[in-house]
């Protein structure tokens, strides 16, 4: 992630606290009319009010997870993820496969492993050879969400991913193993090549087997 992002993401929280203050004290705006806004801090200030009412609003949150101004998008993604509901995991899906911007890809991939019912296949479809890294990385960091709630079945898919080429992949495969076994295996580095971990990544391996995991 970016740093303009990052950013977008701290004034979003601050103006999360803004906007609960202000609704407290003169009432709640037209979310619709700040959703077509072309002010991006209208827009913003939308996904928030959605966010915060946990309202069942996937086209609107949809189309502003669309929106050019990056850190409106990523936070209506997170918001899509947070409600967990089959309309917004739809739509979820559906960003996959038409928005191009591949950070806002990676974000949905991501949040889709909040939903207990994506399967392993779906991710593992997305963190495929030719697909863009921020995907990959999305895409493994939904896997090691999955595996809180699913452990058995994303342990084969998080050991694949150990040995992945891209790195960003690797950190969610090591992050998803100790969401599945409580261990942190220091001797994995995440950074290194692979083929330097063989050993470590078989240790690791082991490990789960000895606690009854794989």
């Amino acid at each position: 992630m970016n740093e303009r992002v990052k950013w977008g993401i701290a004034g979003a929280l601050l103006l999360f606290a803004i906007v609960i203050l202000l609704r407290a004290m003169f009432g709640g705006p037209d979310v619709d009319e700040l959703a077509a806004s072309d002010d991006d801090k209208d827009r913003l200030r939308a996904v928030l009010i959605l966010q915060e009412r946990e309202s069942d609003a996937p086209e609107l949150l949809g189309r502003l997870a669309g929106d050019p101004v990056p850190h409106v998008a990523m936070q209506a993604v997170t918001a899509m993820g947070r409600h967990r509901t089959v309309d917004h995991r739809k739509k979820l899906r559906e960003l996959i496969e038409t928005v191009r911007d591949p950070e806002v890809r990676g974000a949905a991939a991501a949040a889709l492993g909040h939903y207990e019912n994506t399967s392993v296949s779906e991710l593992q479809a997305l963190m495929r050879e030719g697909e863009h890294p921020d995907v990959r990385a999305g895409a493994a960091k939904g896997l090691a969400r999955k595996a809180k709630h699913d452990r058995r079945s994303t342990i084969p898919a998080l050991l694949t991913a150990l040995r992945d080429h891209d790195p960003g992949v690797r950190i969610w495969a090591i992050t998803g193993i100790y969401n599945v076994s409580g261990h942190q295996f220091p001797g994995y580095d995440a950074a290194k090549d692979p083929r330097e971990m063989v050993h470590v990544i078989q240790f690791i391996e082991n490990k789960l087997r000895e606690k009854g995991l794989y």
